[in-house]
């Protein structure tokens, strides 16, 4: 007889904590994002764009700490999400991206 398993492999590896952006400020030209910390994060990508599905005028930045200040930008209305990434076993690993923040830049 043959046994169907329906097992999956291990979710822990792909199944990274969501970040969360605790706050966003808008200075002259200039965003200061704010994450929450997550401890085994090697660091975070912070994704802005100026239409809610962030597809235009987008930049990706990557940050190393939960606080990250983005200069040159334009009197706008910006979107911003973020995600964690983990090396594991020398590959990077991507959480889900975090909801989606708004802020307008004076």
């Amino acid at each position: 007889e043959e046994t169907i398993t329906t097992e999956t492999p291990a979710a822990t590896e792909s199944a990274l904590e969501r970040p969360v952006i605790r706050k966003v400020k808008s200075y002259r030209n200039k965003l200061k994002i704010y994450i929450k910390n997550i401890n085994q994060a090697s660091y975070y990508q912070i994704k802005l764009g100026t239409n809610k599905a962030i597809t235009k005028n987008t930049r990706t930045v990557p940050s190393a700490d939960n606080v990250r200040c983005i200069k040159k930008l334009k009197s706008k209305r910006y979107y911003i999400k973020v995600r964690q990434v983990q090396f594991i076993d020398n590959k990077r690993t991507y959480s889900k991206w975090s909801k989606v923040k708004t802020i307008k830049v004076k």
